[in-house]
């Protein structure tokens, strides 16, 4: 699905984290280039998927801590080790939450708003991968197990099995591909 996720539908996730998930992909592996780089249409690709709001635009600044963040986010999605979460947390220091009790047993999280759009945008999806983790959504978030894919899917199957971002092109050519190992191997 990598090869033009928005025209295709591929397999999107609930509410916000699709956001998340978009941004993750800004990193577009398939084809070789980095969404983030192109500052003429971002600010479309992010306000299409909810992460940049309208009115917000963004520096050369934020899109380099926007960067920043990506990556260590991807890197806590494929391994998330101690070495990724520290790195993850590290990112997130700069963008502190803050949980806000009421009287009735309420409670909400807030972001302490930082001035600049990008830091807005960065701690909104912080929450957002708070809000996933918490609710176990995160754990349904994979990386396409195709190699010169990476593209981040949402697995909604029953049994969290999916490998692939989706089953044309990618599940059809990692089978192909199979097949084609244990035809040799005879």
């Amino acid at each position: 699905m990598a090869q033009n996720a928005e025209v295709l539908g591929d397999r999107p996730a609930p509410g916000r984290l699709e956001g998340l998930r978009m941004l993750l992909n800004t990193d577009d592996r398939f084809h070789g280039f980095d969404r983030l780089d192109d500052l003429e249409r971002l600010p479309l690709f992010l306000l299409h998927y909810g992460v940049l709001f309208e009115g917000e635009t963004l520096t050369r600044r934020d899109v380099a801590a926007l960067r920043t963040f990506r990556d260590a986010l991807r890197g806590f999605l494929v391994e998330p080790d101690e070495e990724a979460a520290a790195a993850l947390n590290a990112v997130s220091q700069a963008y502190p939450l803050v949980v806000r009790v009421a009287a009735g047993g309420t409670s909400s999280l807030q972001r302490c708003a930082p001035g600049e759009a990008g830091d807005r945008v960065i701690a909104r999806q912080i929450e957002t991968l708070h809000r996933a983790i918490e609710d176990g959504r995160w754990t349904r978030m994979g990386r396409c197990g195709r190699e010169d894919c990476q593209w981040i899917f949402y697995d909604s199957s029953r049994n969290r099995s999916a490998r692939w971002c989706s089953a044309d092109p990618c599940g059809d050519v990692m089978k192909t591909r199979a097949w084609r190992e244990r035809q040799r191997a005879r």
